[in-house]
């Protein structure tokens, strides 16, 4: 998804809707994550030029979400 996603801003909103669906796919690794967030820092990494639309960015956005809605 990252080479389809290309640096292209246009494509971001798609980017994030099919990145957030591969999360909402695997329920356990999430949950898993979720859970680690109660014991310890998380970093996020990415390797993009990008330093606002990234799958870093994205990740954040998403668990925040989760967060909110727990």
């Amino acid at each position: 998804m990252r080479k389809w996603h290309a640096h292209d801003h246009a494509k971001w909103p798609k980017f994030r809707k099919r990145y957030f669906a591969e999360l909402d796919a695997t329920p356990d690794a999430v949950e898993e994550l979720l859970a680690r967030l109660d014991s310890a820092s998380v970093t996020f990494l990415f390797n993009s030029r990008e330093e606002d639309l990234n799958n870093a960015a994205a990740m954040k956005e998403y668990v925040e979400r989760k967060l909110q809605n727990t």
